[in-house]
């Protein structure tokens, strides 16, 4: 095993203290000795204070974001566990921010496409400018259309 994602078994920052033992466990020499940035923890991202946590237990973990929308009504309606009041998209944002600025890695973001509710042009723009305040290298907003003869 080279890579180990937390993914798929809940939300893995809801149960922080035993994510982190078996992050422990994982990366230690003498047992597994995964690399730190072999792992990533994937987050819906509910919980920003256990997102800074992270940055400042295990600096070298990897964190993903499950996003889904950059816009908080439609992230709220396809992903009920966001409602909380301390999960708005602001409070994650600097969380985001946070991880970034101690630990030198930017987070992934996962965003699953769904037709009619998240793949309108407004939610493409709020997604690109979510991305880009997180990013030094920033995603483009309007692709150019492919010219005839080209591969697009």
């Amino acid at each position: 095993v080279r890579n180990v994602v937390y993914m798929g078994m809940g939300e893995p920052l809801a149960n922080y203290r035993e994510v982190m033992l078996s992050l422990r466990t994982l990366t230690h020499r003498s047992l597994f000795a995964i690399a730190d940035r072999h792992v990533t923890v994937s987050t819906v991202g509910d919980a920003p204070t256990q997102i800074r946590r992270l940055a400042d237990h295990a600096p070298r973990v990897r964190l993903a974001v499950s996003l889904h929308s950059a816009n908080q009504a439609t992230r709220h309606s396809i992903m009920p566990a966001t409602v909380r009041e301390d999960a708005s998209l602001l409070e994650l944002a600097a969380a985001m921010d946070y991880h970034t600025s101690r630990t030198g890695l930017v987070p992934m973001i996962e965003y699953l496409q769904i037709k009619g509710v998240n793949d309108t042009p407004e939610e493409a723009a709020a997604l690109a400018a979510f991305v880009n305040a997180r990013c030094s290298s920033p995603a483009p907003s309007d692709a150019p259309a492919a010219q005839e003869g080209e591969a697009g």
